[in-house]
């Protein structure tokens, strides 16, 4: 059994740290899978199984059609995980929208485009016109910035609101107590982990936690039922429940290695057990 991991062509693949894929390579191996890292797909090998891990909010089309041939491709149909792509979210505000409550703007990139960027840098003028132009306007974003609230959509600036580089959503947070709850919800095949974080901030991250991650017994169907709407096969889903119900934040589908600490080694151990194999 030989599960292939792909790639973009840019990708750092001599760190270890990156992303959790390299830190689920030796417990695959463990259970006899032989996994390969690749970069690009030019002369890929003969596989059984492909992850593709390329880590952007679009992927580009010739990934899909140098993959076609393989029996089982995991998020071969996530190709599209841009804030305004998303299914299931309502709160998502228009230009013009008025909404007399706390907004929240995002880049409609994922992770503040920063992959844009990085393989702008790394890979510069070898890239494909049509890749090396949606990099460069990663690169030239107005102002890249980190999640701004707002107290309506009259204080968000005119120009924010009109680029459709950002997003303006509804502010829905979670609340326990006088803290803030992010809810995260991992993916793998047939297994899933859902992780509870807490936080002083508004904006809950990893690196500003008041207590340490708590593991969730379930996960909401209705996350359940979003992560078989978008075919996520491996990634993650954050959302938080505002006055009991749902609302999706983000999508991601090339995780981190943070994500090992964040859900546990038992849950990561399980979570490797759920990879689909070919019949």
């Amino acid at each position: 059994m030989r599960l292939l991991i792909v790639h973009h062509e840019h990708t750092d693949l001599s760190n270890p740290d990156r992303y959790l894929s390299y830190k689920l390579t030796p417990l695959w191996q463990e259970l006899g899978i032989d996994v390969l890292h690749v970069a690009g797909v030019k002369r890929l090998p003969p596989a059984d199984a492909v992850l593709l891990h390329v880590d952007l909010s679009v992927i580009p089309e010739r990934f899909l059609l140098a993959l076609e041939a393989y029996p089982v491709v995991l998020n071969r149909q996530v190709t599209d995980i841009r804030k305004r792509s998303l299914p299931m979210r309502s709160h998502l505000l228009g230009p013009d929208a008025f909404y007399d409550g706390p907004v929240v703007v995002k880049t409609n990139l994922n992770n503040a485009g920063a992959p844009e960027r990085e393989l702008y840098r790394r890979g510069g003028f070898r890239l494909p016109l049509k890749e090396l132009w949606s990099f460069y306007r990663a690169t030239h974003l107005p102002g890249v910035m980190d999640y701004q609230i707002y107290a309506s959509t009259e204080q968000v600036p005119a120009p924010l609101r009109k680029n459709t580089d950002y997003v303006m959503e509804k502010f829905l947070p979670e609340r326990e107590n006088q803290q803030y709850v992010l809810r995260l919800a991992y993916f793998l095949g047939s297994r899933c982990h859902g992780v509870k974080l807490v936080s002083n901030d508004q904006i809950v991250r990893g690196q500003n936690l008041c207590a340490p991650p708590v593991p969730m017994e379930k996960i909401h169907p209705e996350v359940l039922a979003f992560r078989e709407h978008i075919s996520l096969d491996y990634g993650k889903v954050d959302y938080v429940l505002h006055d009991g119900k749902v609302v999706i934040l983000d999508v991601n589908k090339t995780l981190g290695s943070p994500a090992f600490a964040i859900m546990g080694k038992e849950a990561v151990l399980d979570l490797v057990n759920g990879l689909p194999l070919p019949k």
